[in-house]
């Protein structure tokens, strides 16, 4: 019986140990958070941009995670407010490097604006294409920087036909974060 339970025990280290994190069976779970503040020289009032970007993804294959991503943002004027809301899926592939992993993403938001000013809600669309390197402090706990290009599209209510040429509001963003990864496997 104890030749058996420690034969177990070898083969469950040994295939810990030989495991990536961004090995086939993986989970894992990540995500950025960003505020800025904004103040003008004339005027009371401060522009204010809180964001939160958590993701949770599953490598189906070795350096291949497909996840879904979830958005917020909420950009304040003084007492007027956009709040936005994205879900969307992701796939990412890792390059295999030491203690570094190099990754690329692309990704797929619906999103979902509200402004506090006039109670409007539009719906929208975002695609991401990302770069980016988890840096490994731990076995399991990855640093993460990326730089993202983000291709948006929005459709305005009629409210804001008088404002806007077209209510079809076509953007881009160019967007640097960082972040923390966690791998479970």
């Amino acid at each position: 019986m104890k030749s058996k339970l420690l034969s177990v025990f070898l083969f469950l280290s040994v295939s810990v140990i030989a495991q990536s994190p961004i090995s086939q069976g993986t989970i894992n779970l990540n995500g950025n958070l960003s505020f800025s503040s904004q103040s003008y020289e004339e005027g009371d009032d401060n522009r204010n941009n809180l964001s939160l970007n958590p993701q949770v993804g599953y490598f189906f294959f070795d350096n291949i995670s497909f996840g879904l991503s979830l958005s917020y943002n909420r950009i304040s004027l003084g007492s007027v407010s956009n709040t936005n809301w994205g879900i969307g899926p992701s796939i990412r592939y890792y390059f295999e490097v030491e203690k570094v992993k190099p990754f690329v993403s692309i990704g797929y938001l619906y999103t979902e604006t509200f402004n506090s000013s006039n109670d409007d809600k539009w719906k929208g669309n975002q695609f991401n294409f990302t770069g980016g390197i988890d840096y490994f402090i731990t076995k399991n706990v990855a640093l993460e920087s990326t730089i993202s290009y983000n291709i948006n599209n929005d459709k305005l209510p009629e409210s804001y036909k008088g404002l806007y040429k077209s209510l079809d509001q076509k953007s881009n963003t160019f967007q640097v974060g960082v972040g923390i990864n966690f791998f479970i496997y």
